[in-house]
């Protein structure tokens, strides 16, 4: 059994334990990479692929979500461990891979602006373009977005993790807000994810320096 045949057969096998029901064709072989759209407790909003964005433009023209093996399997047991423990609340995925070619748009639309130190420079290798990093947050059972204290994308120091502690003194976030934050780092870390220090809503599934030194960029 090949390495592919075998990575399948285990997403298979974790899939149909933890009760998540994707399509058969949620694996896309050219690209080796998973769909999320198919997930039950997950609601796609793909902000780079409508103006809602800090470009206010379309960069990208595919509307789906979608990850490497390895953070697809981590993926899915998030979602169990949500339907779990809250059954009642899904989450939002705002971005996921990202090609080369969308970085580089992003880039070029944020370069000689404030918001440029928080955008990867293309040549750096994002983690979005190896399919290991996931935006995201939690809503309701309506699909609303639970109170997190900023925006996606909100470039600014309130929407920092390791400053937190600061604005919870100051009451600029609220208890709430930070409870809110606080849940959803604890169910992805459960499942295996690292957070980005500067981005409440940013996590990946590997360790950038071993992320970097194995995986190859998919274009």
């Amino acid at each position: 059994m090949n390495s592919l045949s075998l990575l399948m057969g285990v997403v298979c096998l974790l899939v149909g334990h933890w009760g998540v029901h994707p399509m058969v064709n949620n694996y896309n072989a050219q690209k080796g990479l998973y769909s999320l759209a198919p997930i039950t407790n997950v609601q796609i909003e793909k902000r780079y692929a409508t103006v809602n964005n800090i470009c206010s433009a379309v960069l990208d023209s595919d509307q789906c979500c979608y990850l490497r093996g390895v953070a697809y399997i981590k993926f899915v047991r998030a979602c169990e461990i949500l339907r779990a423990e809250h059954p009642k609340l899904k989450f939002i995925i705002y971005d996921a891979y990202r090609s080369p070619k969308i970085q580089l748009k992003l880039w070029n639309k944020v370069k000689g602006t404030p918001n440029a130190r928080y955008v990867a420079y293309p040549k750096c290798i994002s983690m979005h373009s190896l399919g290991l990093a996931l935006d995201m947050t939690l809503a309701d059972s309506l699909g609303k977005p639970l109170d997190m204290g900023t925006d996606y994308d909100a470039f600014t120091l309130l929407a920092q993790p390791r400053f937190e502690s600061q604005f919870l003194r100051t009451q600029t976030l609220s208890k709430a807000q930070y409870e809110n934050r606080l849940l959803l780092r604890s169910i992805m870390k459960r499942a295996g994810f690292f957070q980005l220090q500067s981005e409440w809503w940013h996590y990946e599934a590997l360790h950038q320096k071993f992320a970097h030194t194995h995986y190859k960029v998919i274009e």
